[in-house]
């Protein structure tokens, strides 16, 4: 019985309480079978929060700890200085930050790390030691792939301690939900040496210049980490820290680079250009590019410096498929300037942008999004966005004949009738030219309705990682409709349309009759019938957008279509 147990309970560990850690850490660095059983590890934001005092949190009083200990310091260490002030950080056994440093290092199988940094907690010593001791789990019989030039060529390391033996996947959160959590960590994991995924989710750099001699992204060696996937959402990092992450990736090994821009309290300015600069190293190699933004436009600007530019993603060579919002495009002017959306320039913008080996191509964000005196007049959608679609399936034979998925992401609560009928006629005329049209609808509803979800990541959202306590990586259900598969695609969008549109109403009348209500007691704020995201019926719902669609497969965050990494 011990022998089938052991591993399932080894497999996958979730540190939900940390008393135990100094014993379990031990444990892994003086038996490598329960080493090898761990596959996956869930940090919550519960690490690292006790005192030094609390020295009942210790080391097992076993023989010989000490120079067990003593040891794995020295084979991290590159002299005996820094060997011991390793061990004087994890001596004691109360210092988290070190002792879990050391505890996820000694994970030679481990495939999955999701970790929780919580709020306004640095971390100091898990930062400090995290570099260091990466670089003392490479070992000379492991040619990792390090670039020369923009070729990638096998390179022996360093020989020190644990080998990682599987590729991992990495997710990086905190527990903000207004503010930024501190990107260092997410350098952090670069250092990896055997990264294949990384995701970070709302970290944002501040205004002011990073520091040269302190900047963790600074610490990055250039073509050293072999991740093939990177997505950043709702974040917003410096120029600077882009272009030294970008630049630490190694070309041809670095497939997919997914980064939605957002968190308005990350001061730091976005510029498309600098964005494009940085990805300029892979020109030749990259496969998938993402490039959105939050749910708001526009950034945060200086005073009109920031207003960004449109962009060209020809040089990307072999770029299979592009994920674009609207201003990565257009800029900043292609939704304010009246003017301009009229003119036969702007509307070829689009296909004259795109490069000639795509094979997928998804808007998202489909629609006006200038809300900082917002004029009704400005007509994006039908007088530029649509037209400028119907463009790129009449030039897939000249410009991009590989073109074969066209994806459309629109809040459809925003959109007019006559919109979904021309969108319908474009949806047909792409099928006539070899192209598969998905509509995805999204922002039907109050992110902290019931119908809202925990977002779902990967390219194709349907990666779903454990959310941090309090999470605000929530949005609207998805709903991804086929287009070939609607007999009448314009009048289902519009039914969609209208029922999302009642069940809102009745979410936002509900909203209001308790807030007219005044402060409630505590037994009141838990009970149903003073909660407004109880009075849509979610289900019936669900129910009448599959009927209505003809398929139960059309949502996207539910955990029914799914895969969970833990």
């Amino acid at each position: 019985m011990n022998r089938l147990a052991t591993p399932y309970f080894y497999s996958s560990i979730f540190l939900k309480e940390t008393d135990h850690l100094p014993a379990l850490t031990y444990l892994i660095l003086t038996s490598p079978t329960h080493a090898s059983l761990v596959k996956s590890v869930i940090v919550p934001d519960t690490w690292a929060k006790l005192e030094e005092q609390f020295t009942e949190w210790s080391w097992p009083k076993i023989q010989n700890r000490e120079s067990v200990l003593k040891e794995k310091c020295a084979a991290y260490a590159t002299c005996d200085e820094q060997a011991r002030e390793m061990y004087e950080k994890i001596e004691s056994g109360a210092n988290e930050d070190a002792i879990l440093a050391l505890l996820l290092a000694n994970l030679p199988r481990l495939q999955k790390l999701n970790i929780n940094f919580g709020i306004c907690n640095e971390h100091t010593d898990f930062v400090a030691l995290w570099p260091t001791i990466m670089h003392g789990t490479r070992s000379s019989n492991d040619s990792s792939p390090v670039a020369k030039g923009n070729a990638v060529v096998d390179m022996p390391q360093a020989v020190h301690s644990t080998m990682f033996l599987n590729p991992v996947d990495v997710m990086v959160t905190g527990s903000e939900d207004k503010y930024p959590n501190d990107p260092i960590h997410f350098a952090m994991f670069i250092h990896m040496p055997n990264l294949r995924s990384i995701y970070g989710w709302r970290t944002g750099d501040s205004e002011s210049d990073p520091d040269a001699e302190t900047n963790a992204f600074a610490r990055l060696k250039p073509r050293s980490c072999p991740v093939e996937y990177i997505e950043l959402r709702a974040s917003k990092l410096h120029m600077v820290n882009l272009r030294l992450l970008l630049d630490a990736t190694i070309p041809g090994k670095l497939k997919t680079f997914n980064y939605e821009v957002g968190c308005t309290w990350a001061w730091c300015l976005t510029e498309h250009p600098g964005i494009m600069a940085s990805l300029q190293p892979h020109h030749d190699t990259l496969d998938t590019l993402g490039l959105s933004h939050e749910y708001y436009y526009p950034y945060e600007t200086d005073e009109g410096f920031d207003k960004p530019l449109p962009c060209s993603f020809i040089p990307f060579v072999t770029l299979k498929r592009l994920k674009v919002a609207p201003v990565y495009v257009w800029g900043h002017h292609g939704f304010t300037d009246k003017a301009k959306l009229d003119s036969p320039e702007t509307k070829e913008m689009l296909w004259k942008a795109l490069p000639e080996n795509l094979e997928q191509l998804w808007i998202t964000r489909a629609h006006h999004q200038e809300f900082r005196g917002n004029d009704a007049t400005t007509r994006f959608v039908p007088e530029c966005l649509l037209p400028a679609l119907d463009l790129v399936v009449q030039n897939k034979g000249y410009a991009f004949s590989k073109l074969e998925q066209l994806r459309i992401e629109l809040p459809p609560l925003m959109w007019k009738h006559e919109w979904f009928d021309t969108l319908e006629s474009l949806c047909k005329s792409a099928a006539r030219h070899g192209i598969h049209t998905t509509i995805i609808l999204f922002d039907m509803c109050d992110r902290w309705s019931k119908l809202a979800v925990e977002l779902p990541w990967g390219w194709d959202e349907d990666i779903d990682w454990e959310p941090p306590r309090y999470s605000s990586n929530r949005e609207s259900a998805k709903v991804w409709i086929v287009a070939a598969e609607q007999r009448d695609l314009a009048q289902a969008l519009k039914d969609l349309k209208a029922r999302f549109h009642e069940e809102k109403e009745k979410y936002e009348e509900a909203r209001r009759e308790i807030g007219a209500l005044g402060p409630l007691c505590r037994e009141c704020i838990f009970a149903p019938e003073y909660s407004a995201a109880a009075q849509i019926n979610v289900p019936r719902l669900r129910r009448f957008v599959e009927e209505r669609l003809h398929t139960k497969s059309c949502w996207k965050g539910y955990r029914d279509y799914t895969s969970v990494v833990t």
